[in-house]
């Protein structure tokens, strides 16, 4: 899965979000980076599907 922030957006596979990628934060299961979703106000691991 590739996940990356050009901008003010976050791209994971093609699929853009408003959201940031949260590096000093990582997921419980997979230790990968938290990202914030602007538009549902909620933190998940794309690596997970976990919110």
């Amino acid at each position: 899965m590739r996940i990356e922030q050009p901008e003010d957006i976050v791209v994971i596979d093609g699929l853009e979000i408003s959201g940031t990628i949260q590096k000093n934060q990582q997921c419980s299961s997979c230790q990968n980076a938290i990202i914030y979703d602007d538009t549902f106000d909620s933190y998940f691991c794309a690596m997970c599907n976990e919110w």
